[in-house]
């Protein structure tokens, strides 16, 4: 399980690809809640200018 950087107990996800079995680690879930928690003052980018409107981005 090592070489395959797999874990006891880890989620994995399985898919059938050209008649082979692919067994690779389950992509992980965020919850937004946690993710928003994460923000804080030294870690926001700051504001874009990116200029006037172009197209049809204001009708």
């Amino acid at each position: 399980m090592e070489a395959a950087h797999l874990a006891v107990d880890q989620a994995v996800a399985i898919r059938a690809e050209n008649g082979r079995v692919i067994i690779e680690p389950a992509a992980p879930n965020y919850a937004l809640d946690d993710l928003l928690a994460g923000i804080s003052p030294q870690n926001r980018h700051r504001e874009q200018d990116f200029g006037a409107p172009k197209g049809k981005e204001v009708l």
